[in-house]
């Protein structure tokens, strides 16, 4: 989370670098600043604790690696 209005029931997330308007009303509770967190179609559904967060973005990592294309030559 890089933005929270509790007020609003809204956040703002980084993904893939662009900042993104997300709901909070899917929560139980208030995120706070830092928190990595699963969001989709515009939602917050879970916030993550950090040893969860680094073994999603492990996970991603390996996709991204595994989708890339071989060099030539190899």
């Amino acid at each position: 989370m890089t933005g929270v209005d509790a007020g609003g029931g809204t956040a703002t997330i980084v993904i893939d670098g662009r900042d993104v308007p997300v709901s909070l009303l899917a929560l139980d509770g208030v995120p706070s600043i830092g928190d990595w967190a699963v969001a989709h179609q515009g939602y917050v559904l879970e916030v993550l604790r950090p040893d969860e967060a680094a073994a999603v973005l492990a996970a991603r990592a390996g996709l991204d690696a595994w989708r890339e294309p071989e060099e030539e030559g190899s």
